[in-house]
C-alpha cells in the first residue's frame, strides 16, 4: 500500500508540472476515487476478479484509451501469458481467453521482461495479440508490469486507435499506479491462499489441528467465562485402512471426503471440525448442556457415517468409534480436551464398531463410562 502512494504522489506531482487539460485538478481527482476504490475492494478481500476487471477497466477510461487488457503468468517462470481481463475488446468468454508466449505479447512481453513501463507507437504498436483481440488500428501501446510477491507476473495494458495518440510522464506514472494495485491484489490473493492451505486440510478443506486447537482454546475462554460447556468429539473410521490397503489410496482420499462432508452437515452453527490427520476427525461442540446434547450430535454422525458411501464404483460402508470429552468448570486445556476425547474413542472402539463413549474424569479409577451402541 505504500508503494502505491509513493507512485500516486509521484504521478500527483508529474501532473502539475504539465500544461493540457489531460492534467487538471479534475483528472487528478477520478484518479484519486478510482485508486480509493480499488483499495477499498482489495482491503474487503472482494472478489478477485472482479476487482482486477475493475483496475483494466479504470485504466482505460481514465488514460482516455479504447483498449485496456490484464496479461498474468500462471507461474513466475513461466514464458506465458493469459488474458486475465479485458475492456474494449470482442467480447471473449473465460474460458476462452487466449494464452500466449512472452514473444507474441508485443509491450506485456517487453514489461514482463524487463520490469519497466514499456511504450510503442505506431506500427511498432502493433501486435498479433491486439489484432486477436480487436479493435482493428491500434496506433499506440503501453504496458507496466505486474507483480505477485515481489515477482514479476504480468502486465497491465492500454492501447489506442488514435493516431495522434502520445504517451506522457504523466500517463505512464497514471499506468504504474494502476499496475501497482493488480500487485496488490495479486499478492493479497496469494497470501489468503497460503494461510488458508496453511491452517486447512488440503484433501477436506477442514481445518487444520492447529487451527482447531486455537477455535477451541477460544471457545473454552468464552464458556469458562459464562459458566457454560462444550464437548469434544473424536472420530476414528473403522476399516478405513482395509479399505485403503485394498482399493488404493486414491479410493482412500475419496472416502476421506466424503466423510468430512458428512460430519459437517450434521453439525450445528457454531460447531467446528477439523482433520486430525488419517482417518482422524475432530468436532467442537461449542454449547452444551449435558452430556445429552454431545450423545445426540455423535449419533447423528455415526448414522451419517454408517450409510453406504459411493465410493470406486463400489458401495462401501464402514463404521465409526467416537470418544466425547466435555469441559469442566475448573478450567481447560485445548490439548488435554482433545486427548480425553481420544482415550474415549479407544475405549469405544474397544468395546464395538459403530459406538460412542463419554470421558469423565470424575469418576474414580478410570474416565470412561460404557459405550453406548448404535
Amino acid at each position: 500500500m505504500a508503494r502505491v502512494l509513493e507512485l500516486t504522489l509521484t504521478m500527483l506531482r508529474t501532473l502539475a508540472a504539465e500544461h493540457s487539460i489531460r492534467q487538471s485538478l479534475e483528472q487528478r481527482q477520478r484518479l484519486l476515487e478510482h485508486l480509493f476504490t480499488i483499495q477499498r475492494a482489495i482491503s474487503r478481500r472482494e472478489d478477485l476478479q472482479q476487482i482486477l476487471d475493475t483496475i483494466t477497466i479504470g485504466a482505460r477510461d481514465l488514460l482516455g484509451d479504447e483498449i485496456g487488457l490484464l496479461w498474468v503468468r500462471d507461474e513466475p517462470t513461466s514464458s506465458q501469458v493469459r488474458l486475465a481481463a479485458a475492456a474494449g475488446t470482442r467480447p471473449v468468454e473465460p474460458a476462452d481467453r487466449p494464452v500466449v508466449d512472452l514473444a507474441d505479447a508485443s509491450v506485456a512481453g517487453e514489461a514482463i521482461v524487463t520490469d519497466q513501463v514499456v511504450v510503442r507507437h505506431g506500427q511498432a504498436a502493433q501486435s498479433r495479440m491486439l489484432k486477436l483481440l480487436g479493435p482493428d488500428g491500434v496506433h499506440a501501446s503501453m504496458a507496466a508490469p505486474v507483480h505477485d510477491s515481489g515477482a514479476v507476473t504480468g502486465a497491465l495494458v492500454v492501447a489506442s486507435c488514435d493516431a495522434d495518440r502520445i504517451y506522457s510522464p504523466a500517463d505512464e506514472q497514471t499506468l504504474r499506479a494502476f499496475a501497482e494495485n493488480v500487485s496488490l491484489a495479486l499478492t493479497d490473493a496469494a497470501t489468503v491462499v497460503r494461510m488458508r492451505l496453511a491452517h486447512h486440510d488440503s484433501l477436506t478443506g477442514l481445518p487444520s489441528r492447529r487451527l482447531f486447537l486455537e477455535q477451541l482454546a477460544q471457545q473454552l475462554a468464552v464458556v469458562e467465562a459464562d459458566g457454560s460447556a462444550l464437548a469434544v468429539l473424536f472420530l476414528d473410521l473403522d476399516r478405513f485402512k482395509d479399505i485403503n490397503d485394498s482399493l488404493g489410496h486414491a479410493a482412500g482420499d475419496q472416502l476421506l471426503t466424503v466423510t468430512a462432508d458428512r460430519v459437517t452437515a450434521q453439525l450445528r452453527s457454531g460447531d467446528a471440525a477439523s482433520r486430525f490427520g488419517g482417518d482422524e476427525f475432530a468436532v467442537m461442540l461449542s454449547r452444551v448442556d449435558g452430556p445429552g446434547d454431545a450423545t445426540a450430535v455423535a449419533s447423528r454422525i455415526g448414522d451419517a457415517l454408517g450409510k453406504p458411501m459411493r465410493v470406486a464404483q463400489r458401495r462401501l460402508r464402514v463404521g465409526v468409534s467416537i470418544g466425547i470429552a466435555l469441559s469442566t468448570a475448573a478450567g481447560n486445556d485445548p490439548a488435554e480436551l482433545v486427548a480425553r476425547a481420544d482415550l474415549a474413542m479407544y475405549e469405544a472402539k474397544r468395546r464395538g464398531t459403530g459406538g460412542y463413549a463419554i470421558y469423565d474424569a470424575s469418576l474414580p479409577g478410570h474416565g470412561t463410562v460404557p459405550a453406548a451402541h448404535h
